[in-house]
């Protein structure tokens, strides 16, 4: 089974409508059903929104509206905890290819998963960068 892997940049997108996508979600993913995320994710796309709403990219409505999609969507995703053995993964992936804390979890996270059933989508070019590095197939295929 495919599984497509998202970090939180990319699950992020789905709830912010002023952010400019490269190409549809669905698209990009090909509709894929099986989808994974690190645990982290949950915390960083709830940050984004609360930050989206304090910055008055969005309405309170709005983020209210996204919070609750969020929340339902979650329950669909395989989430990859942050274990010891996450954690020590995550520092030699950040000393390896020079990554933050954040992005690094996320890397090792898709690290874990089989590498020949699993595409990693992200916005964040750096880290989409270090993950082909890795050996993971990684969407979009702008750079």
């Amino acid at each position: 089974m495919v599984v497509a892997y998202l970090d939180s940049s990319a699950i992020v997108r789905q709830y912010l409508t002023d952010v400019p996508t490269t190409g549809d979600l669905v698209a990009i993913t090909g509709g894929t059903r099986s989808l994974a995320t690190a645990r982290l994710s949950y915390i960083q796309v709830r940050a984004a929104l609360a930050a989206a709403r304090r910055a008055s990219r969005i309405e309170p409505s709005e983020h209210d509206r996204a919070v609750a999609s969020f929340e339902a969507d979650w329950r669909a995703y395989a989430v990859i905890e942050l274990t010891k053995v996450m954690s020590q993964r995550a520092a030699m992936v950040s000393q390896t290819f020079g990554l933050r804390a954040g992005d690094a979890i996320q890397l090792a996270s898709v690290l874990a998963l089989d590498l020949e059933e699993t595409f990693f989508v992200a916005w964040d070019l750096r880290l989409r960068l270090a993950a082909r590095a890795a050996g993971v197939a990684s969407l979009p295929l702008d750079a």
